[in-house]
């Protein structure tokens, strides 16, 4: 709408206008995020599932939003005579030449990609969380209130300094997972959990024993999720626009979650099941973008025809520049106020969707476009 009002269209006409171009780009941008949700919920295990339910409905709750709950407000403001409305830019009149740094970008991804593989080989791999490896699940229920950081620091004195701590909300009742299995050791961790119940009542109303075989599955699913998250997405986008869009935006998928895996690898976090979920919410929330520039690209190669397919291209990035930062700052505020404020459970989770993000928004940016540019130019397509 904001590219409508510059146009010189009055408040009425930039709103009609703006909603009956806008329905593919949020359509096509929310069903690649599904099309992610539904394999999560079909491959994944409890509380994998349970997100994938939780962003499905967030994702049908927010398409309804943004084609009628807005519309009907923006309308309602409309009939009030207001001929123009002031929007927030950050960049007025974008002209940057991005095709002409891509080899610079290359060469950053590049960078990148050799540091993550330097991580993962120093520490053979990701480090997997107990969910992964095999170990012990304990829930223990106080009678009394315990705090949180009580427990994690007693663990800590009896050698358990990795032990993952969740608390229920509402609840005395803690969820813990080590990675040790032997029983005189799980002996050792409920006597001193009883240790901290101060003469009250303390209860293990589950224990559970994850066994290397069962971890060893769950890594390969892992996998496969991801994988086939890959896979649905390109179909899509194939469909939807062309095969050498579909690949370039695997190609940046890949590239985001790699990225992300190597860095919070590098920085001594566990692959957990909430990570998958994270690693598959940032390909969702990186196919969007690229989703909306492709878009872009795919109208201006109608409306600019006389133009070379660098210009059309560039002249797409500039004008969905705005929009690109406007959705990630806003997305890295919440992401920031989670990992600041959400507590220790959700810490890990939020510090790889901060990555992903910031890596999603570059890729979006510089990799996907590039990739399509360079196909062109070696198979044109179209007239130059």
């Amino acid at each position: 709408m904001r590219e409508e009002l510059k146009g010189g269209k009055t408040f009425r006409t930039a709103l009609e206008a703006a909603y009956t171009r806008v329905f593919t780009t949020i359509f096509d941008a929310n069903a690649t995020t599904f099309i992610a949700a539904i394999i999560l919920y079909w491959f994944g295990t409890g509380p994998v599932k349970g997100f994938a339910v939780t962003l499905s409905i967030g994702l049908v709750a927010s398409f309804f939003t943004a084609l009628f709950v807005t519309r009907t407000v923006m309308e309602t403001i409309s009939l009030k005579n207001i001929k123009s409305l002031k929007m927030l830019q950050f960049f007025k009149n974008a002209n940057i030449d991005f095709l002409r740094r891509r080899k610079i970008a290359y060469y950053v991804s590049l960078g990148l990609i050799i540091l993550s593989v330097v991580a993962l080989m120093i520490n053979k791999g990701p480090r997997y969380g107990v969910d992964f490896t095999g170990g012990y699940l304990l829930e223990v229920s106080y009678e009394k209130n315990v705090d949180t950081e009580v427990i994690r620091k007693a663990l800590m004195d009896i050698g358990f300094k990795d032990a993952t701590i969740q608390r229920y909300t509402g609840t005395n009742i803690f969820l813990i997972k080590v990675k040790e299995s032997e029983p005189e050791v799980m002996d050792e961790i409920k006597s001193t959990l009883k240790s901290l119940g101060k003469d009250s009542k303390v209860e293990f109303p589950r224990e559970e024993l994850v066994g290397p075989a069962v971890s060893k599955g769950l890594q390969v699913r892992a996998l496969w999720v991801v994988f086939l998250g890959m896979i649905g997405i390109l179909i899509y986008v194939t469909i939807r626009f062309t095969f050498r869009f579909g690949v370039a935006s695997v190609i940046a998928l890949f590239h985001d979650v790699f990225i992300t895996l190597g860095i919070i690898t590098l920085m001594g976090k566990e692959l957990t099941i909430p990570m998958i979920a994270a690693l598959l919410t940032i390909l969702g929330y990186s196919i969007n973008d690229s989703i909306v520039i492709s878009d872009r690209i795919r109208e201006n190669l109608k409306l600019m025809r006389r133009d070379n397919f660098d210009t059309v291209v560039n002249r797409s990035l500039n004008s969905t520049l705005g929009r690109t930062i406007i959705t990630s700052l806003t997305t890295i505020f919440v992401l920031l106020a989670l990992y600041l404020f959400g507590g220790r459970v959700i810490h890990d989770f939020s510090f790889a969707l901060l990555i992903g993000v910031v890596v999603g928004t570059y890729s979006s940016i510089f990799v996907v476009a590039s990739i399509v540019v360079d196909w062109e130019h070696k198979k044109p397509t179209r007239r130059k």
